[in-house]
C-alpha cells in the first residue's frame, strides 16, 4: 500500500476516536484577531499526531498494516511495510541531501525560465494540480518564479533545513525550508521559503501543490518582538476542525517539531467550530529574525504551511 494511501487511513481512523473538548472563546476571540501571514508554500502529508494529550509517533502510525487497498490516484510510487527505528527517528535511513539538491536544482530551473525542468523534478500529486506542463507554464511558473527564482540568482550561499515528517522504507514525505540573505527587486533582506518533499528511493521530489486548509497565526503574529523575558510560553495557530495534527518549526534551530496539542473551539451561530493548536516554544532561539513554519495536517492527509517571521531583540 502506498505511503499516501496508509497516512490518509490512519488519519481518518484517528478522527473517529479524537475526543472533543472545549476551550474558552472569550479568550481565544482576543488573540485569534491578528494578522494573516501570506501563504508561501504548501506541502504534503505529516505524520505525528497529538490527540487528547496521548501522541502518536510517524511509526506508530506508520507500522500497522491494513488490509490492502487501491492505490489513489497520483500516487507516486508502492512503499515498502514501514519499519519503526529503535530510536523512534522518523529520518532514520533517510538521506535529507536528496532533497536539498532537488530543491536546489528545482529552483535553478524555476529561475531560468525552464518550465520542463522543473516540471521533471515535481511529483505527480503536483503534476495532477496544475494539470499539464503547458498550464503549469503559463498559470504557475511566473508567481513561482518570483517567489523562489530569488533563491537561486539573488542569494548567497543559502541555508536548507529538512525535516522529515514521516517514513517508510525508503520513502519518506517532510518539509524543506531555505532561509537567508536573499535580493529581490534590489532589496537585500533576511527571508525563507518552505515545500513538501517526497523521497522514494534515491529520488526526491518537490510539492508545491495548493491545499485548502487555512491557518491563522495566533501566537506569534507577523513580524512580533519578542525579548527571552516577553517570549511566550507555546505557539498557538487556529486551524480548521478537521485538522489533525499540527507541527511548529524554527529555522535552523533543532527540536522536535513541536507537535502540537489541539482543542476544540465552542460552535458559534452557524459557523463551523475551528480548532487552536498551541505547543511548547523552544529554547535557545537566539537574537536576530526568523521564521516560525506552521503545518497543519488535515483527515485527508493533506497539509498547508503558514510562515510567520518574528525578531528576537538582545
Amino acid at each position: 500500500m502506498s505511503l499516501d494511501h496508509r497516512l490518509r487511513q490512519q488519519f481518518l481512523d484517528a478522527e473517529r476516536q479524537m475526543p472533543h473538548s472545549s476551550v474558552d472563546w472569550a479568550t481565544t476571540i482576543a488573540r485569534g484577531k491578528r494578522e494573516r501571514m501570506y501563504r508561501t508554500a504548501l506541502v504534503a502529508a505529516a505524520a505525528v499526531l497529538f490527540i487528547g494529550g496521548g501522541a502518536l509517533s510517524a511509526q506508530g502510525l506508520l507500522e500497522s498494516n491494513p488490509a490492502p487497498l487501491p492505490a489513489p490516484a497520483g500516487t507516486l510510487t508502492e512503499q515498502p511495510t514501514p519499519q519503526e527505528s529503535p530510536t523512534g527517528d522518523v529520518s532514520e535511513g533517510i538521506d535529507p541531501t536528496l532533497a536539498r539538491q532537488s530543491l536546489l536544482d528545482w529552483v535553478k530551473a524555476l529561475s531560468l525560465g525552464d518550465a520542463p525542468a522543473a516540471w521533471d523534478l515535481m511529483s505527480q500529486p503536483s503534476k495532477e494540480y496544475y494539470g499539464s506542463l503547458s498550464s503549469f507554464k503559463t498559470d504557475a511558473m511566473p508567481e513561482l518564479t518570483e517567489g523562489w527564482g530569488a533563491w537561486h540568482s539573488g542569494a548567497s550561499s543559502p541555508q536548507t533545513d529538512v525535516r522529515v515528517l514521516a517514513s517508510s522504507g525508503d520513502g519518506a514525505i517532510g518539509v524543506i525550508t531555505i532561509y537567508g540573505e536573499v535580493t529581490k527587486e534590489g532589496i537585500t533582506e533576511y527571508a525563507a521559503n518552505s515545500v513538501a518533499f517526497r523521497i522514494s528511493g534515491d529520488v526526491a521530489l518537490i510539492e508545491p501543490y495548493s491545499s485548502k486548509i487555512e491557518i491563522q497565526p495566533i501566537e506569534p503574529s507577523f513580524n512580533e518582538e519578542y525579548t527571552d523575558s516577553t517570549l511566550p510560553e507555546e505557539f498557538r495557530a487556529e486551524v480548521p476542525s478537521d485538522v489533525v495534527q499540527v507541527n511548529f518549526f524554527v529555522e535552523g534551530i533543532e527540536h522536535d517539531g513541536r507537535l502540537a496539542n489541539i482543542e476544540e473551539k465552542e460552535q458559534k451561530g452557524s459557523q463551523p467550530p475551528n480548532s487552536i493548536a498551541s505547543a511548547q516554544v523552544p529554547d535557545g532561539i537566539p537574537s536576530g529574525p526568523h521564521f516560525v513554519t506552521i503545518a497543519a495536517v488535515d483527515v485527508n492527509g493533506e497539509v498547508a504551511v503558514e510562515i510567520v517571521p518574528i525578531v528576537m531583540l538582545d
